[in-house]
């Protein structure tokens, strides 16, 4: 069993891909090997619904994730599923075409059996399967969606061989990587430069590599202080770094904030400067820019410098990541917010999709502060999975209440777990909600004081307008319920009666 995940991308999020993602040295086709990354990462993001290791996606999320073409993710789940890497369990079929959100069971490369799942273990460290780590920010960021074919095979390659090194800086002959990567040498090199470019590696001489941070596009490296680290910075509640959304005259003002050498500006494709400022100067435009990809490069035989603008900008200034980044957000006039850094909460609520898909985290602090991150989905209800398999639904103000209403494991009337569910503590109650509870049995659980009913009348309205009938449970302020007088309010016909008594307590809540 490989011990890479213990020395390569330490302090990053990642999860485990098998390495029989290549066999006998040579990657899977790279259309093949992309969603079968893209698939594990979905695989090690939820949380088990069962004893094998399933994935529940629509080809239109896998198209996003992995940036291929709709018929290329089809043609790759079939070759997949014919080489037993996967089952599929098809949601509908009709003309040989697969609609909806079909249900990937994923295989034990070397048994063909059902991988197992359990929540906290990493898919194939728990399946005994040799594997190499991938941070998510390849998959979460989009970064992988965003390259080419040729760059997306050259790049997973890389990262098997990094696994393999146990180390992020290594050396691979050009004829190992292209063989593995399954590239002609002449696309390998364009391969090369592209992730170059890309600023997600560095090639040093004819044979060394350098896998960079994905986020920040520099080498690796660890932050004394939190505010330090550009993981910590956000732009209106998302990332700050993904550099890849900058629009070409966004890098043009940054160009111009830093670099005071005149240029010859062209609407589109590459700017030639006057002068490098990376190697002495010998009076030709050898520097380019494209504002359109964000890169630079010298064309100088004497000059290695190419990548990200953001590179450039930190190699011009000598600034630190964090510095750059202050740089780049003033130039564009945009404003950064310090994150505080999630392992500081002492409370941290999940919010999962429909296909048990971690999508949202909300974070409380000690001090009562509550932040919240989110993979740009949309707004959605706490505890969706169990809102959509449970008959009697309570929707209460906040996600703290419900953890209490949860300690009561009240049951519905088919005996299974009541869901609790709310708008979350930063983004309320939202009317949409109330459409996704047609056909339930749904409950208000507010206190009396003015925020609650305020609370109250905004949920039975939403409501009554989607002609869902409710119940309401009224709980007195700063005072406390037994399970009995919750379950008389909501009614019996509506719970079932598990023989809980009146001695447990309806906690302090704050709704």
């Amino acid at each position: 069993m490989p011990s890479a995940e213990s020395k390569v991308w330490v302090g990053f999020s990642r999860f485990q891909v098998p390495t029989a993602i290549q066999r006998e040295g040579v990657l899977l086709r790279g259309i093949e090997a992309t969603v079968l990354l893209v698939l594990f990462r979905l695989a090690n993001a939820g949380t088990p619904r069962e004893p094998a290791v399933t994935v529940r996606v629509s080809i239109r999320r896998l198209t996003v994730l992995t940036g291929l073409a709709d018929k290329s993710v089809r043609r790759a789940l079939e070759t997949l599923e014919a080489n037993k890497f996967l089952t599929v369990r098809r949601a509908r079929k009709e003309g040989g075409r697969l609609f909806g959100s079909n249900t990937y069971v994923l295989l034990h490369p070397e048994t063909g059996k059902p991988l197992r799942a359990e929540a906290g273990n990493g898919v194939c460290h728990f399946n005994g399967v040799p594997y190499f780590p991938v941070p998510t920010d390849v998959v979460n960021g989009g970064i992988l969606a965003r390259l080419p074919l040729s760059q997306k095979s050259l790049y997973i390659a890389l990262l098997i061989v990094t696994g393999r090194s146990q180390s992020l800086t290594f050396i691979a002959t050009t004829p190992m990587l292209t063989k593995l990567a399954r590239l002609s040498p002449k696309t390998f090199r364009s391969a090369v430069e592209g992730l170059e470019l890309a600023g997600l590696i560095i090639r040093e001489g004819r044979a060394g590599y350098t896998l960079c941070d994905p986020v920040t596009r520099e080498r690796t490296k660890r932050h004394p202080q939190d505010s330090e680290n550009p993981r910590n910075w956000t732009v209106e509640g998302k990332r700050a770094l993904d550099y890849d959304t900058l629009t070409a005259q966004q890098w043009k003002l940054v160009i111009d904030a830093c670099f005071r050498h005149p240029y010859i500006y062209t609407a589109q494709g590459w700017t030639a400067t006057t002068t490098c400022p990376f190697h002495g100067s010998d009076g030709k435009a050898t520097l380019s820019f494209n504002f359109e990809n964000g890169c630079y490069k010298c064309h100088s035989s004497k000059c290695t410098a190419k990548g990200k603008l953001s590179r450039f900008v930190r190699e011009l200034l000598r600034t630190s990541e964090q510095g750059t980044q202050e740089f780049i957000a003033r130039a564009i006039g945009i404003e950064l917010k310090f994150n505080r850094p999630t392992k500081d909460a002492i409370k941290t609520w999940r919010y999962f999709n429909d296909t048990h898909t971690l999508v949202k985290q909300v974070f409380l602090f000690s001090d009562g502060e509550i932040t919240e991150n989110a993979n740009g989905q949309g707004k959605l209800l706490y505890h969706l999975p169990e809102v959509r398999a449970s008959r009697t639904v309570l929707i209460l103000r906040n996600e703290a209440d419900c953890e209490q209403i949860e300690e009561m494991n009240l049951k519905d009337s088919d005996g299974r777990p009541v869901a609790t569910t709310t708008g979350g503590y930063l983004t309320g109650w939202l009317p949409k909600f109330a459409a996704e509870l047609g056909g339930k049995n749904v409950v208000i659980v507010y206190s009396s004081d003015r925020g609650g009913l305020g609370f109250y009348k905004q949920v039975a309205d939403s409501l009554d307008e989607c002609g869902i009938p409710h119940r309401r449970v009224n709980v007195p302020p700063e005072g406390t319920m037994s399970v009995a007088a919750i379950a008389d309010q909501i009614g019996t016909d509506w719970l079932y009666d598990n023989g809980q008594n009146g001695s447990t307590e309806y906690g302090d809540i704050t709704i």
